[in-house]
C-alpha cells in the first residue's frame, strides 16, 4: 500500500473551517481591533486634557452655571421654555440652547455644583467627538489603513485651538453640538447608501438636537448637501427629497426659538464685544470682515498665542490695502473654484472645504454681525473639515511626499501636544488665564479684567511696599486701557478707581466724572464721587451722587446708607431716616442702618421738644 495514500488518523485531521465561521472570527477580531482603537482615543483625550480636572469655573462658567438658578434648582420645563440667559439676567434675550443648559443642570445636581465632574465630562465629549471624526473618516476614506485616519484624529485632538472648548465648562455646548452633528452626519451617509427610513430620522432628531445644542449648527446644512455627491452621486433627486427634512428642522427649531426669546435677533451689542461695530467705513468693514476669515484659517496651522477674550482692541481695523486681506480672498476664490470645479470627481476633498468654510461662517462675522469679534471655539466643528483636507492631500501624495508630510505632521503634533497641556494650567481660574494672556493681548476686556485682579490683590496685601507695586502695575494697564478705548465708561472707571486707590483723588474725580458723562447711571462711579465729596466735607455734593447712585441701581443698599449718613451729616433728620429705612428695606441687616437709626431717632425726638 503507497505510503501517501494512507488515511491521516482521525485525532490528527485539520478541523475543516466553515466559511461562516471564518466571516465571524473576522468580524470579532475587527470588533476588537476598533475597540483598541476607541480605547486609545480615549486615553490620549485624558492625556492631554487630565490637567484640566483640578480647573475652576472660568469666565462665561458665571452666567450659564455658577450664577444660573434655574440650572442650580434643575427646572428643566423652565430651561426650555426660556433663554440661554434667563436664570442669570432674568429676561428672554440672547441664546437659546435648552439641550445644553439641561446638561449643564444635570452635572450640577449630580457633582454638587463642583466643576471637577463638568470638566471630566468635557473631556469624555471631547473624545467622544474624536470618535464620531474617526468613524466618519472610515466611511470616506475606504480602504485606508486605520493608523493613517488615527493620526488625523491625533491632530484634531492634540491642537492648541480646542483648549478653549475643552478647558473651559461652559463650552460643552460646542462639544454636544458637534457631539450630535456627527451622529447625524453618519446616520446621514447610512442612509444614503441603505435607504432605511429609521436612520434617515435618526439622523433628522440628531440634528434637531443639534441646533438645540448650538445655533451655529445651521452651517451643517451644506454638508448635508456634499455627502450626497460622495455617497449616492447616482441618485440626485431622491437624496436632495429626504433632505429637506433638514431644513423643516432648521424652520422648527427657528419657530421655537422665535417664540421664546423677546429679542431673536438683538441690535444692542457694543464695540467693546466685538470692534466690528465701530468700523464707521464699510470698505474696511468688508476689508476687516475678510481678514478674520483668513485670521482663522491661519489659526489652524499655528493657533499661538492664544487667548480667552478678542474684544476691542485685540484685533486691528483693516483694509484693502492689507496683503493679508488680498491673500484670504484668494484662498476663498480657491476654495469656491475646487468645490465647482471638482464636486463629483474629489467629493471627499469639496466635502473638507465645504465642511471648513460652511461652520465657521455662522459666527464669523462674514453676514450677520454677532456679539463676539472672534473667538477660537468657533472653530471647533470647522476643524474636522481641516482634518479631512490634509488627510485627503496625504493620501493623494507619492511615497516621498508622504514621508515628508507624516515628518512635518509629527512635528506638529509634538508641539501642539505641550501647547495644549500648557494652556490647560493657564484656564485654571479666572486669575491664571488673565495673567497669561495680558502678556500679549490688546483686547480691552482682558485689561479690565487684569486691572480688577490687581484690585482684589491690593486689598488682600498687607506689605506697603508689594501692595504699592500692585496698584501701580494697576495704573499702568488702566492707562493703557484708556489708549485702547477712551469713550467706554467703564475704562474710565477703572482708571478713576486706580487713581482712588493710591490716594490720588484729584486724577480719581477728573475720570470718574468722565465716567458718569459717558454713562450718567454708573453706580460705582456716583458713589465714589460721593466718598470724595463727603471727604472733603462737601456733604451737598455727596448727597447728590448717593441720590443719584441709589436711583441708578435700586437694589444698592450700601448707596442708601451712604445718602443716610450725609443726610444726618447735612442735619436732615427727616431724610436721613427716609434713607435709613430704605437702606433697611432692600438689606435687612444693614449694620450701617442699624447703626444710624437710634442717633436718628434722637435726633427727631429733640426736634418734637423744640417743636
Amino acid at each position: 500500500m503507497d505510503m501517501n495514500s494512507a488515511k491521516t488518523p482521525k485525532n490528527q485531521r485539520k478541523p475543516i473551517k466553515h466559511p461562516a465561521s471564518n466571516a465571524s472570527e473576522a468580524s470579532r477580531k475587527a470588533k476588537i481591533k476598533s475597540m483598541v482603537h476607541y480605547a486609545f482615543i480615549v486615553l490620549c483625550g485624558f492625556i492631554l486634557y487630565g490637567n484640566t480636572f483640578s480647573n475652576d469655573y472660568a469666565v462665561d462658567d458665571k452666567t450659564l452655571i455658577m450664577s444660573n438658578t434655574l440650572v442650580h434648582q434643575a427646572k428643566y420645563g423652565q430651561l426650555i421654555s426660556h433663554g440661554t440667559y434667563y436664570g442669570y439676567v432674568n429676561n428672554n434675550s440672547g441664546a437659546y440652547r435648552p439641550v445644553a443648559m439641561a446638561y449643564f443642570a444635570t452635572l450640577y445636581q449630580l457633582g454638587g455644583g463642583k466643576p471637577m465632574l463638568f470638566h471630566v465630562f468635557n473631556v469624555l465629549l471631547f473624545a467622544l467627538c474624536a470618535i464620531g471624526l474617526f468613524l466618519l473618516l472610515k466611511r470616506l476614506f475606504v480602504g485606508i489603513r486605520a493608523e493613517v485616519l488615527l493620526a488625523g484624529i491625533l491632530l484634531f485632538m492634540v491642537h492648541p485651538i480646542h483648549t478653549e472648548v475643552v478647558a473651559n465648562i461652559k463650552n460643552a455646548d460646542e462639544l454636544l453640538c458637534l457631539a450630535f452633528s456627527l451622529l447625524s452626519v453618519l446616520a446621514w451617509i447610512r442612509y444614503l447608501q441603505r435607504r432605511q427610513r429609521k436612520v434617515l430620522w435618526l439622523s433628522l432628531c440628531a440634528y434637531a438636537f443639534a441646533l438645540l445644542c448650538k445655533e451655529t449648527a445651521v452651517g451643517f446644512l451644506p454638508v448635508y448637501l456634499c455627502v450626497i455627491f460622495v455617497c449616492a452621486p447616482q441618485n440626485l433627486k431622491g437624496a436632495l427629497q429626504s433632505g429637506l427634512g433638514f431644513l423643516g428642522a432648521l424652520a422648527g427649531f427657528l419657530l421655537l426659538r422665535y417664540f421664546v426669546l423677546s429679542e431673536t435677533f438683538p441690535h444692542s451689542f457694543l464695540p467693546i464685544n466685538n470692534s466690528l461695530y465701530a468700523i464707521p467705513s464699510l470698505p474696511n468693514l468688508w476689508a476687516t470682515k475678510i481678514f478674520l476669515l483668513g485670521l482663522y484659517a491661519f489659526k489652524m496651522l499655528w493657533a499661538s498665542p492664544l487667548s480667552w477674550d478678542y474684544s476691542y482692541g485685540a484685533i486691528a481695523q483693516h483694509s484693502f490695502a492689507d496683503i493679508r486681506v488680498w491673500l484670504t480672498l484668494l484662498l476663498l476664490i480657491l476654495s469656491a473654484g475646487i468645490v465647482l470645479r471638482y464636486y463629483r470627481q474629489k467629493a471627499v476633498l469639496v466635502l473638507g472645504i465645504v465642511w471648513f468654510w460652511a461652520l465657521l461662517m455662522p459666527a464669523s462675522n462674514t453676514f450677520i454681525l454677532i456679539e463676539s469679534t472672534f473667538a477660537e471655539r468657533f472653530l471647533f466643528s470647522s476643524s474636522v473639515g481641516f482634518v479631512v483636507i490634509l488627510l485627503w492631500l496625504f493620501i493623494q501624495l507619492p511615497a516621498l511626499g508622504k514621508k515628508i508630510m507624516g515628518g512635518i505632521l509629527l512635528i506638529s503634533m509634538v508641539i501642539f501636544s505641550t501647547q495644549t497641556i500648557s494652556r490647560n494650567a493657564q484656564w485654571r481660574n479666572d486669575t491664571t488665564l488673565v495673567q497669561a494672556d495680558i502678556q500679549h493681548s490688546d483686547a480691552v476686556r482682558i485689561h479690565m479684567s487684569f486691572i480688577s485682579d490687581m484690585f482684589r490683590k491690593a486689598e488682600q496685601t498687607t506689605d506697603a511696599a508689594a501692595k504699592r507695586q500692585v496698584l501701580d502695575s494697576a495704573l499702568l494697564y488702566a492707562q493703557r486701557a484708556k489708549k485702547i478705548l477712551p469713550d467706554y465708561a467703564e475704562v474710565n472707571y477703572l482708571l478713576a478707581r486706580s487713581y482712588l486707590y493710591l490716594q490720588q483723588k484729584q486724577e480719581a474725580e477728573r475720570y470718574y466724572l468722565v465716567a458718569i458723562q459717558q454713562n450718567p447711571n454708573h453706580n460705582k462711579a456716583l458713589n465714589d464721587l460721593g466718598v470724595i465729596s463727603s471727604g472733603r466735607q462737601d456733604y451737598e455734593q455727596a448727597l447728590k451722587y448717593f441720590v443719584r447712585a441709589l436711583a441708578a441701581d435700586t437694589t444698592d443698599y450700601k448707596s442708601a446708607e451712604n445718602a443716610c449718613i450725609e443726610a444726618f451729616n447735612l442735619k436732615r433728620y427727616p431724610l436721613a431716616d427716609f434713607y435709613c429705612l430704605k437702606a433697611m428695606k432692600i438689606n435687612p441687616s444693614s449694620p450701617v442702618a442699624q447703626q444710624m437709626i437710634p442717633k436718628i431717632q434722637a435726633e427727631l425726638k429733640k426736634l418734637d421738644t423744640v417743636k
